[in-house]
């Protein structure tokens, strides 16, 4: 079975990394309500839409920042910020691999 939460975090990373460019090539394929493994990364992929609606810039802490204000303080455990500061230094994602993420997070849907 392919690890939902693995793609989840691969695409959020991409985002985080590569701004709204990234975004580009999935706009209107995902919906917050595809991602559910954690259910924060819901949360996670609503503000960054919603960042990018707006025209607003974002990474990290902008976003784990807007978070805290709804409510959403940790991840499985582990503090907002720390979660989405690690995935965005650590994974690289490159612009290109993030349509294929959200290709495989609507398929296991």
């Amino acid at each position: 079975m392919e690890d939902a939460h693995e793609y989840e975090r691969l695409l959020i990373a991409g985002l985080l990394q590569n701004g709204p460019l990234a975004y580009t090539d999935i706009e209107g394929k995902l919906k917050p309500e595809h991602f559910s493994n954690p259910v924060e990364h819901r949360n996670i992929f609503a503000e960054i839409l919603k960042s990018i609606d707006d025209k607003d810039f974002f990474d990290a802490t902008t976003i784990s920042h807007r978070l805290k204000n709804t409510g959403v303080s940790h991840i499985t455990g582990i503090p907002i910020k720390e979660y989405l500061e690690s995935i965005s230094a650590v994974t690289k994602v490159k612009i290109k691999a993030v349509p294929k993420y959200a290709q495989k997070i609507f398929e296991l849907n």
